[in-house]
């Protein structure tokens, strides 16, 4: 194959990953504005509004997880399109549904769609020569679709107090499908000669075990502030417009931290970077739970993204040098939106029965234990690192093939 046609694929690939990964993860992302319109539109508690995006994160976790194991020769265009399906009708749902068990029932089957999408997104580039970079540019489509969906909330109109959140996703479902299945039609879920995963048995490696606990310490603490930024907001003082205006800027603050990995890729190491992002989420996480102070929300709320965003694509580097084949990847990326799914209602149950203070000190254990385990994984790979066709890889000379560790 040419480095024209070769080139071409590569940014078929991307553009289709960048388009399904927004996908899978708007929901994710507009959580502050949902709970806030749940909490309003149904009159219920923090806690029971929590439980709509967690059921929808775990249903996204598992479908992900699950499908990345046991579904090893369906053709990525045709999980993509069951996957938009799912989330499309779902999401027209979604609007004129009225009553909560019947939402929470459909944002289950969406998130059940989005995991399709997110696995497809993660194992299509996990072989890719520099896959950090990779992940960070199709975080980096993801964080400017979520600035437009922060920034397009206040255009819409509100009528019978419907959630504005429903309508924005399903419009981003009709703009985004034809990117969508820029995924070359040919491209299936095969396990690759030089992964750890043992295809016959479906064995997953130590590290990608490690490195999925790892995620899901630490991202479950930063899903447990993250849906309730506007109620945060709102103990610093800040009236509902000013919030929004703030929640929209601090997605910038994601695009610097995917873009940093998207320029960099692991040029210095992943451990770093990774290592960088932990201590950032640290700091945002004890500031904002214990301080109700503006200037404190307007700074941490995007210090917060900023870390998580240069973590992402460092882990997701890890798993992908573990499993070549894209499932341990895909099963961390599921990992991570598990840690979603439980932070919502862990923050809910904090706010109910605590006080959000005590993250003060959940938060630095919890991403030490993390960084304990990356550095774990990063010594066990790093002779890897070292053989000769694995830097030839990643200096993109044709035709270098990946040793396992």
């Amino acid at each position: 194959m040419s480095k024209g046609s070769i080139g071409n694929l590569h940014t078929r690939i991307i553009v289709s990953a960048a388009a399904i990964y927004s996908l899978a993860m708007l929901a994710n992302w507009t959580q502050p504005m949902l709970v806030g319109e749940l909490m309003g539109s149904f009159g219920i508690s923090a806690l029971s509004a929590g439980l709509i995006p967690a059921a929808e994160m775990a249903a996204l976790a598992i479908s992900s997880m699950l499908c990345a194991k046991y579904l090893p020769q369906i053709t990525y265009r045709r999980i993509i399109a069951w996957a938009i399906i799912l989330i499309g009708a779902g999401n027209l749902a979604s609007i004129y549904i009225a009553s909560y068990l019947p939402l929470l029932i459909v944002r289950i089957v969406c998130g059940l769609g989005a995991g399709l999408l997110l696995m497809v997104s993660i194992a299509v580039v996990a072989n890719f020569d520099d896959s950090d970079r990779a992940y960070g540019q199709i975080n980096t489509a993801c964080a400017i679709a979520a600035m437009v969906a922060f920034a397009a909330a206040p255009l819409l109109p509100v009528e019978n107090g419907i959630p504005l959140t429903f309508p924005i996703l399903f419009i981003f479902v009709a703009i985004l499908l034809p990117f969508s299945f820029a995924m070359p039609g040919n491209l299936v879920m095969s396990a690759s000669v030089n992964s750890e995963v043992d295809s016959a048995t479906n064995n997953i490696s130590l590290d990608v075990v490690l490195i999925a606990i790892a995620v899901f310490i630490s991202c479950c603490i930063f899903s447990s502030i993250w849906p309730y930024y506007v109620l945060l907001g709102e103990r610093a003082g800040l009236p509902a417009d000013q919030i929004n205006i703030i929640m929209t800027y601090s997605i910038l603050f994601t695009l610097i931290g995917s873009m940093t990995a998207s320029f960099i890729g692991h040029k210095f190491g992943r451990l770093r970077p990774a290592a960088l992002g932990l201590i950032l989420m640290t700091v945002a996480i004890v500031s904002l739970s214990i301080s109700s102070n503006t200037l404190v929300y307007r700074l941490f709320t995007g210090l917060n993204l900023l870390g998580l965003y240069i973590f992402i694509p460092y882990f997701l580097g890890y798993a992908s040098q573990a499993d070549h084949s894209g499932r341990g990847p895909a099963i961390v990326a599921g990992t991570f939106m598990l840690a979603a799914a439980a932070g919502p209602y862990l923050g809910g149950a904090v706010l109910s029965l605590f006080d959000i203070a005590v993250f003060a000190w959940i938060a630095p254990i919890s991403n030490l234990i993390a960084f304990v385990l990356l550095y774990t994984v990063s010594t066990r790979q790093r002779t890897y690192l070292e053989e000769p066709d694995v830097v030839a890889r990643a200096a993109g000379i044709p035709g270098a093939q990946t040793s396992s560790n």
